[in-house]
């Protein structure tokens, strides 16, 4: 397992802001913004349940933020990128392929497009360094245009075609165990004891966590907890005796808020009581101020059950009994009426026989004629003659119509009306006389006006009630016509009970005051009372206060959690597993193979603050600063060499990319890059990008130096107008063989034949002189590398005397003939401006042709003569 597959996963099992701040540093490469410290702080923060105004939400480090984790069990390499979608201005029908062996080259001057692969690259491979990818900002609507490209890879052999997107949490698990090499690969750094260590990649970023994020982060929390003040003074002096007074002061952040607030709900009850207890304690004989509020209780207690007897007096049960009379005395008015009804059914009589007035005519006759006309007391009489009490004429035949009236008279039904009727009458008359006024006497109303002018309120309103309801009920017997009675309810009575109890518990505490014992307890529950009143009055305060100290406790927790000692056991452990005496030999000898093994490698063994001392020093017998002790290019050194010793004692197999690894390296040591770089594609894909012309160079002539060389291949990347990134096969013209400068030159003049006017026009003369100064420039490279046998070369800093056995005798004539070439090529180039006087003619494609065959033949003597000669030289 790789160093950095083992840090994502002991991040596991970190917090989120810690996992979070991992990625950050990963991503950003170690170095941290203000606001990006503000955010993890806030992630910190809000982890401990604190508060913040940071909205963000952690995200952990995983796989998808780290490169090259994958190890020999996927094989994988690049075959090409292609269809690129607003990269830059890069167009996106362009295709650069990679070979899947030896050493493949990106050429690519400045602005030739070269940069714009190179990022995609970097994104798309999670290269440590990842620069932005852009799309084109001359387009108004560049922001909203995300830049794609799509890869072609070898996966243990198998074709896979992957899609990347900038900005893509989804980038492709592929793509990124392919390494890349560039200048964050590994740091180089002056320890406090002036020594120069070198940290693998990963291992810095343990560094940076603990030595400059944690940091920071605890001094931040510091000057805030610093800064919350969790005195109680401003919220006064309390008797501690109380409950809230022992709560004050034990106040901490577990403190019940809620319980405090029931504390501090002081009601109006409370405050009278309050002032109810002073008053009890400020008297001098509490005795008798019980005797009056007993005096006061029992005055109350007498009008309380004044109103009730008079409230019961018309009481529900009173109007139910009243309305049933009412209903009787109809339904008996109902019965008789029918049996009146069948009376005068029998025979014609007077309308209105058998009603109540009716039958008050028949019962006066009757008490008449029994009271003052015969003394039997017999009515109606039996004797026909006997007068009439009404008409005073003989009876004759109407004794038995009376006779029939009589039995109407004593039926049943009619002696039930009689009785309900009279009933009704004695309830009335009962109910008329029904007292309705609550006398108060003359002490207690004053009492009451001063003290309770409420209860004086409630019974003047409770009689208007009592009459108003007493008149209705009334008003109903009378009619028969039943009226809704209105219910009077007994808050009166309730009211003045109240009071009495009141009065009476006044009573009790004033006879308690009396008593030592119990007027202690009376000055105790006033503490009580006052200390909750007290409380009242600044209980925001003191609720802010507890939350000020709840903030400041997690504040010390998030504090407790920035400790480096996991880090820095875990980064001990680390650079004891990784930084070993095998990895010290390995960086060593890339020391040797780039130049720099004057810098001594030694490893040294201690942990401090999450800073692990077990690690790599470069030795140097030297106490200043490192700027002063190492080049850039010395660092650079030190960063590629890092890389490839990793690689060396990894399991990484795939193909590995190098952007310009030759920045800020002399000619000499770009020269060593460039073996090392050859060697080892050898074992593996390797693909460089470059804009150095002398280090593309130099990867050329390594290539051929070794024993066995490895294949080459070469693309390079031109403008074409102003549009960059156009791929082209092979080298640029200036690198190209002799033989293949010809061989283009001869296609070029074959197609200029093709199309070649008598009379040619600017663009063709401008396209012959062009080829004659290709022409020119392949005639420099035949006297450098077949007449001189690339004993001097250009860019190279020393002459190769070995080559000299080559170099083959070059006759008058040959001299003359690449001597008159090479004029001819000079008056024909761009270079030279012509008098215009002159009217000089461009020489045809014809004559092109035939000074291409010339030269052909001049390098084929050559050829031929060294040929011979090499063969000669073998013979015994």
């Amino acid at each position: 397992m790789s160093l950095l597959e083992k840090i994502l996963n002991w991040t596991k099992k970190l917090p989120d802001w810690q996992r979070d701040a991992a990625r950050r540093l990963f991503q950003q490469d170690g170095v941290l913004s203000e606001k990006d410290v503000d955010e993890i702080y806030g992630l910190l923060k809000n982890e401990h349940g604190i508060s913040t105004e940071v909205h963000v939400a952690a995200i952990p480090l995983s796989r998808e933020h780290l490169p090259a984790l994958t190890g020999d069990s996927c094989h994988i390499l690049l075959k090409s990128i292609h269809s690129l979608n607003n990269v830059n201005r890069l167009p996106s029908d362009q295709k650069l392929n990679f070979a899947p062996d030896g050493l493949t080259v990106i050429y690519g001057d400045n602005g030739s497009g070269k940069s714009g692969y190179a990022r995609v690259l970097k994104r798309a491979c999670r290269a440590r360094d990842r620069e932005e990818v852009l799309p084109d900002a001359s387009q108004s609507d560049s922001d909203k245009k995300i830049p794609t490209a799509s890869f072609d890879i070898l996966f243990n052999g198998d074709t896979r075609a992957l899609t990347w997107q900038h900005g893509s949490q989804a980038t492709p698990e592929e793509l990124a165990s392919i390494a890349v090499f560039d200048s964050y690969c590994a740091r180089v750094y002056l320890t406090e004891e002036q020594e120069i260590a070198y940290l693998p990649y990963g291992l810095d970023i343990l560094e940076n966590l603990a030595n400059d994020l944690l940091p920071k982060l605890s001094k931040q929390i510091d000057d805030e907890i610093n800064s919350i003040s969790i005195d109680k003074s401003h919220l006064g002096k309390w008797n501690e005796t109380t409950k809230v007074g022992k709560e004050i002061a034990t106040l901490n952040p577990s403190a019940d808020i809620k319980n405090l607030q029931l504390l501090g709900n002081i009601t109006e009850q409370d405050k009278q009581r309050i002032r109810e207890i002073e008053e009890i304690l400020r008297q001098a004989d509490p005795l008798i101020k019980a005797n009056e509020s007993k005096n006061i209780y029992l005055q109350l207690k007498e009008l309380a059950e004044k109103v009730k007897k008079i409230c019961s007096s018309l009481n529900d049960s009173v109007i139910s009994q009243a309305k049933q009379l009412c209903q009787d005395v109809r339904d008996s008015e109902t019965a008789v009426q029918i049996i009146a009804e069948q009376l005068r059914s029998n025979e014609a009589l007077l309308l209105g026989t058998g009603n109540a007035a009716w039958r008050d005519l028949f019962e006066s006759a009757r008490r008449f004629y029994v009271q003052d006309i015969t003394s039997d007391g017999v009515f109606p009489p039996e004797d026909s003659s006997a007068l009439c009490p009404l008409c005073q004429n003989p009876l004759k035949d109407a004794v038995a119509r009376l006779k029939r009236f009589d039995d109407f008279i004593k039926d049943h039904s009619s002696q039930k009306l009689s009785a309900a009727k009279q009933q009704l009458e004695s309830e009335k008359r009962r109910i008329q006389t029904l007292p309705v006024n609550i006398e108060i006497g003359k002490i207690l109303k004053e009492i009451l006006t001063e003290n309770a002018p409420s209860i004086i309120a409630e019974i003047e309103q409770l009689e208007l009630k009592l009459a108003g309801k007493k008149e209705m009920l009334i008003d109903s017997l009378e009619s028969l016509v039943w009226k809704e009675i209105v219910k009077i309810d007994d808050s009166a009575y309730k009211n003045i009970r109240s009071l009495a109890a009141r009065y009476c518990c006044e009573m009790r505490i004033f006879q308690n005051a009396a008593d030592p014992v119990k007027s202690k307890k009376i000055s105790e529950e006033l503490n009580e009372l006052q200390s909750r009143q007290q409380l009242s009055n600044c209980l925001k305060q003191v609720e802010e206060l507890i939350l000020r100290m709840k903030n400041k406790e997690r504040l010390q927790q998030c504090k407790v959690s920035l400790n480096t000692v996991g880090i820095s056991r875990k980064s001990k452990e680390f650079a004891s597993e990784f930084v070993t005496e095998e990895f010290r030999n390995a960086i060593t000898q890339e020391f040797l193979h780039l130049g720099i093994s004057h810098i001594k490698a030694r490893i040294s063994g201690k942990v401090e603050k999450g800073k692990p001392k077990h690690q790599l020093l470069l030795d140097l017998p030297t106490k200043v600063k490192m700027e002063q002790i190492l080049s850039e290019g010395e660092q650079r050194a030190i960063a590629l060499s890092s890389f490839l010793a990793e690689l060396s004692l990894s399991n990484h197999k795939g193909g590995i990319v190098f952007d310009d690894p030759v920045s800020s390296l002399d000619h000499w040591r770009r020269q060593k890059v460039a073996q090392r770089l050859v060697d080892e594609s050898k074992n593996r894909q390797v693909i460089v990008f470059t804009h150095d012309t002398v280090f593309l160079s130099e990867l050329l002539e390594q290539s051929k130096q070794i024993s066995v060389p490895v294949p080459v291949t070469v693309n390079y990347l031109e403008c074409r107008g102003d549009v960059p990134g156009y791929v082209n096969d092979g080298l640029p013209w200036e690198h190209k063989s002799v033989v293949d400068r010809i061989d283009k030159l001869e296609q070029a003049q074959r197609e200029l034949a093709k199309t070649w006017q008598t009379y040619p026009n600017e663009e063709q003369q401008s396209r012959i002189r062009s080829l004659y100064s290709k022409l020119r420039a392949t005639i420099e490279l035949v006297v450098e590398k077949d007449v001189f046998c690339n004993v001097v070369s250009r860019y190279r800093n020393y002459v190769n005397i070995k080559l000299l056995p080559g170099v083959v005798e070059f006759d008058q004539n040959e001299c003359d003939q690449i001597n008159g070439l090479f004029q001819k090529c000079c008056d024909q180039t761009d270079a030279h401006d012509s008098p215009s006087n002159r009217q000089q003619t461009v020489p045809t494609p014809s004559e092109l042709g035939l000074d291409i065959a010339q030269l052909n033949a001049l390098v084929k003597s050559i050829k031929d003569r060294k040929s011979r000669k090499n063969a000669c030289q073998v013979v015994p």
